[in-house]
């Protein structure tokens, strides 16, 4: 039932049916296990109706197999990014879409991903996909996003957003790569904390000569586990991204539906270009 049967780490509705491995864990138990300095980690898997689905084929190969959704938790502590270089990526907008920003570091094989978020106020009252995920007051109250007043994103705020993280955590920002879609209002705010154009501040061209490479890594990386620090609103772009490859074998992020938005894919990917042309800066 609801109340007994039920793990005590159990957060996100979903699931068929309960992981009954974990069915002895107490909380005083999971309590004495950080007391012995373990680090306890935690993966949503979605069990399907497909694990009471009896096998009733000779060949085990020809069994159809259910699919389940997962997700890993993939966080790291704040601390780590003190006295650290990184480089930051944005992809702005001003009304209809999610303004996204990053900033990535590297962390022996790992990306470390520090995102946030701008949407205006007005596109939560027109929003066409809520139905497809959409959660923007939710994800505002945990601190991913910044609802702008009226019908625009302030695109200055991503700037004093990039220069307070700076502050807060003690880093350096090296590079900061930008597509040149309204790119004015964020420019001259960069300018303000010393970030200038074509010096700090890099124009990157999201097509598919500039970003395959970057698209192809940041694919094989979530697979590897290796990006960290990913937010909701990072994941629910990435689940609605795929790669289109065009005629010459080059590949560009699409969306797999209208109604969602893959601002934090690009923004990410973006990102992983800016990593490639000034890695050695990065070490």
């Amino acid at each position: 039932d609801k109340e007994r049967y039920q793990t005590v780490f159990a957060e996100k509705e979903g699931s068929a049916a309960a992981p009954t491995a974990g069915l002895h864990f107490t909380p005083e138990l999971m309590d004495k296990i950080r007391e012995k300095g373990v680090e306890i980690g935690f993966v949503t898997l979605h069990v399907g109706l497909g694990t009471f689905r009896p096998v009733k084929v000779t060949d085990v190969k020809e069994h159809k197999m259910h699919s389940e959704y997962y997700n890993y938790e993939c966080d790291y502590k704040l601390e780590l990014l003190a006295n650290k270089k990184c480089v930051g990526a944005v992809d702005l907008s001003e009304t209809t879409d999610l303004t996204s920003a990053k900033l990535i570091f590297l962390h022996g094989k790992e990306k470390l991903i520090l995102s946030h978020y701008w949407i205006p106020e007005s596109k939560l009252e027109n929003s066409d996909d809520k139905d497809a995920g959409a959660k923007y007051l939710e994800w505002a109250k945990a601190g991913h996003l910044t609802i702008c007043e009226g019908n625009d994103n302030k695109l200055g705020l991503v700037a004093d957003w990039l220069f307070e993280q700076c502050k807060k955590y003690k880093f350096t920002i090296i590079k900061i790569g930008y597509d040149q879609k309204f790119k004015q209002e964020f420019l001259s705010r960069c300018e303000f904390y010393g970030w200038n154009d074509k010096e700090e501040l890099i124009v990157i061209n999201q097509s598919a000569d500039t970003l395959h490479n970057a698209n192809k890594q940041v694919e094989a990386d979530l697979m590897d586990h290796l990006v960290l620090g990913l937010n909701d609103i990072d994941r629910w772009c990435l689940a609605n991204a795929s790669l289109k490859t065009d005629g010459k074998g080059k590949t560009l992020i699409v969306k797999q539906k209208r109604e969602k938005r893959i601002d934090g894919a690009v923004t990410l990917s973006i990102g992983y270009e800016m990593v490639n042309r000034f890695k050695n800066d990065l070490m």
